[in-house]
């Protein structure tokens, strides 16, 4: 059809259509004017309705005379009449909306609608309201039947009504905008109805229709009125309207007597009730909506004492925070009151969220605080199920710890439950146990069912529990323990709360792993410090009873080869001789071992003395003054005048024995220097040890003072000793406050370097006489 009505073909060109073409695009444009100058107001809207339809009848009309044959001028007659048959509903609906009697008019208005949607079904259901078109000297027109006479009756009944309402309104107003704007549409109007004058060529007069110019008219006194005093005017009282309308709190206006008298559209919205049936409802019969409800509430509420009042409305769901204030007169008389009623269901679910990410945050710096204050495991566990029973109470928390085997669950801490009874229940094993089997959290809704398979769901559904959360307590990348919650109703976790399960039991795995690192380390504290107490014990005892022996060997050697007992022939001296030294050797290997262990166990001490260091490397000296039984000179090289010293003389003899002893003994041939000068004067002096033997290797010389360190243990251990000079050597020069550096060239040798602070020369000592 459309198609058809659309072929170029079927239309002439008439100037009868241009009039009521123009007419219907400039009452189009004056209709999109007004709505977008009105900013889409109601008023605004229904007069752009009004002028769609209008617009609408006069352009299909303007085709309609353009038209070549009956069929087509029928088929836009019919368009025409969907604006024809719309125009009476949308002109009363824009008169009530302009004059702002909406409200009062609502079911006329919906009335009226339904009525011209009635005729406008017959206009495409049968002839009964358009019967066909005639021919005229201007083009082709509608022919109405019985329902057309029937809609000319009630559109002239409409208009009249319309008419009525602006001479009402100018009659009533106050002198200013509204009294003018209101005269000023009542003429218009006026003039618009002079085109009902078309009906007549309807009802088979012979009368050219001119509705057009009428409806010009129409335009010009519109336009010229909306110029001057817009549609509607802002009054205190409009303002005061809209404002109450768009408040997002609900606003109840009640009477002396608890009637309400205004009520906004977010009052309809928590009471569920139109506007209609708010104005006119008791506050009583409101109250009843509200939970808790009583008659004391609603009294309340019309005497103007509720201030933030809370309680719910819809079953709960929706939290109000209800306040009311008494209205008085000029002669403070109560006349009534306002009842402002605030939805903060919203605000009472985030300050819900903001409460529990305030619990939660607690709870981990709890659980920090107790993993930073504390390391026995119990504390630690007795802070974190007491922060778990705050958020979530009601529920059992349990803990359970891996095993030294690692397979078998200690069940270490529970709350919420017969603890005891819950230890003497069967253990878990990594097998059997759903959450180590996933090493991930596990939700089960019932524990009875199958899944709760592993979670001993006999002893908890006793008590009543019924649903369970398990989450794996990993620290430095493994498993040590679960986590569990058993709940008494099905619990599901969102991901808010999962997020912060996770973040908990990861802070409480590490707590408990550094308790258990703690344990496991004071343990072996305790052990270790038995064994080093054991093992200096034994040193102490095996050093001082070997010393016995040692020193009756070497007492009665001596007394041997200075012929206390008898004389001796050179064998026996030499052989006695020998017994002595390697005695010494001994018991100076004994004093190294008591020293270390003095030095392990910080008893070691220093013994400060004045001394002249010429007389202590002569006193060496001497006691090297022995044959060795190997090509191995020991040479001495040191001025006369070396300065006196202020330190322990005792340790200093040691250093340099410890170091002439470990040069002779890893020299087979050649020399060993020891040289000694005067360094910086008169700061310190330089004492020097240096061997032509073996050397050491580049790579060892890092490990050469380390306690009981012995280096190529094969080489070394045919020179014999324990591994302790080189480490005495640094202690003691360390403790004398002096330095020692080693240089070493494997198959040449080894030079150790010791350096020390001497006391100044004038506080020194008379030099002793010296005749060596």
């Amino acid at each position: 059809m459309f198609a058809q009505i659309l072929t170029p073909d079927l239309y002439r060109p008439s100037l009868f259509a241009l009039p009521p073409m123009v007419t219907a695009s400039t009452m189009l444009a004056l209709g999109l004017k007004v709505l977008l100058r009105e900013r889409n107001s109601r008023v605004a809207v229904c007069f752009f309705i009004m002028t769609l339809t209008a617009a609408v009848w006069l352009s299909s009309y303007a085709i309609m005379y353009c038209a070549q044959s009956a069929a087509t001028a029928a088929a836009w007659s019919r368009f025409g009449h969907l604006g024809i048959t719309l125009i009476p509903a949308a002109v009363y609906h824009f008169t009530v909306a302009a004059l702002q009697i909406y409200k009062r008019h609502r079911l006329r208005v919906r009335l009226i609608w339904a009525l011209s949607m009635l005729f406008l079904s017959t206009v495409f259901s049968g002839d009964t309201l358009l019967t066909g078109v005639r021919l005229y000297g201007w083009g082709y027109y509608p022919i109405y039947g019985r329902m057309g006479v029937l809609f000319i009756g009630f559109f002239f009944a409409l208009m009249a009504l319309s008419l009525r309402e602006y001479w009402r309104a100018y009659r009533t107003a106050l002198p200013g905008a509204s009294k003018l704007r209101s005269r000023a549409l009542l003429a218009a109007f006026c003039i618009a109805y002079l085109g009902s004058f078309d009906y007549l060529a309807a009802l088979g007069f012979t009368v050219y229709p001119f509705g057009y110019i009428p409806v010009l008219g129409f335009v010009l006194v519109v336009s010229r009125t909306i110029r001057r005093y817009r549609l509607v005017s802002i009054t205190p009282e409009l303002a005061a309207r809209e404002i109450i309308q768009a408040m997002e709190d609900a606003l109840l206006i009640m009477d002396n007597e608890g009637i309400v008298r205004v009520g906004n559209h977010s009052a309809c919205r928590i009471f569920s009730r139109s506007e209609i049936a708010i104005e006119g409802a008791s506050i009583a019969q409101l109250a009843q909506l509200l939970t808790p409800s009583s008659d004391e509430l609603a009294g309340r509420m019309l005497n103007g004492s509720l201030r933030d009042y809370e309680c719910a409305a819809h079953n709960g769901t929706m939290a109000l925070s209800v306040s009311s204030f008494a209205m008085r007169d000029a002669d403070s008389k109560h006349i009534g009151s306002i009842c402002m009623i605030r939805d903060i269901t919203q605000a009472k679910t985030a300050q819900r969220k903001i409460d529990r990410h305030i619990e939660r945050q607690a709870a981990l710096y709890q659980i920090n605080l107790a993993a930073t204050s504390t390391l026995e495991l119990r504390g630690v566990l007795n802070v974190l199920l007491e922060r778990l029973e705050t958020l979530a109470p009601g529920a059992a928390t349990t803990v359970m710890l891996l095993g030294k085997s690692n397979q078998e669950l200690r069940k270490v801490a529970g709350r919420g439950i017969d603890e005891t009874a819950w230890k003497s229940e069967p253990a878990y094993t990594r097998a059997t146990h759903p959450v180590l089997r996933r090493q991930d959290i596990v939700e089960v809704a019932d524990i009875r069912s199958p899944d709760g398979d592993g979670l001993d769901p006999a002893f908890f559904i006793s008590p009543g529990f019924r649903s369970y959360l398990g989450l794996p307590l990993i620290a430095q990348n493994r498993v040590i323990g679960i986590l569990s919650f058993y709940f008494r109703d099905e619990h599901r976790c969102d991901p808010e709360e999962m997020s912060f399960l996770r973040s908990l039991a990861g802070q409480a795995a590490v707590a408990i792993n550094n308790s258990e690192l703690y344990e496991r380390t004071s343990r072996q504290a305790i052990a270790l410090e038995k064994a080093h107490r054991v093992r200096d014990d034994f040193l102490s005892v095996m050093s001082h009873e070997l010393r016995t022996p040692l020193n009756v060997i070497s007492g009665y050697t001596k007394l041997v080869q200075e012929g206390m007992m008898g004389e001796i022939n050179t064998e026996q001296h030499k052989a006695l001789h020998k017994v002595s030294r390697h005695a010494d050797e001994l018991l100076f290997m004994v004093n190294s071992i008591m020293n270390a262990a003095k030095i392990e166990g910080g008893a070691i001490t220093v013994d400060y003395q004045e001394f002249f260091l010429t007389d202590l490397l002569d006193e060496l000296k001497t006691l090297y003054d022995y044959p060795r039984g190997k090509e191995v000179n020991l040479e001495w090289n040191y001025p006369r005048d070396l300065p006196s010293m202020q330190s322990d003389r005792d340790k200093l003899k040691h250093i340099l024995q410890n170091l002439i002893n470990n040069a002779l003994k890893f020299t087979d041939f050649g020399r060993v220097t020891v040289a000694a000068r005067e360094i910086g004067k008169p700061t310190g002096v330089e004492l020097t040890v240096a061997d032509t033997g073996i050397g050491i290797p580049p790579e060892d010389l890092p490990l050469i003072f380390d306690r009981f360190r012995q280096l190529d243990g094969s080489r070394t251990r045919a020179h014999g000793g324990v591994g302790l000079g080189l480490h005495i050597v640094r202690t003691f020069t360390d403790l004398l406050g002096g330095t020692v550096k080693v240089s070493s060239k494997q198959g040449h040798g080894s030079t150790f370097i010791i350096s020390f602070p001497c006391a100044d020369r004038k506080h020194a000592p008379a030099k002793p006489t010296n005749d060596r």
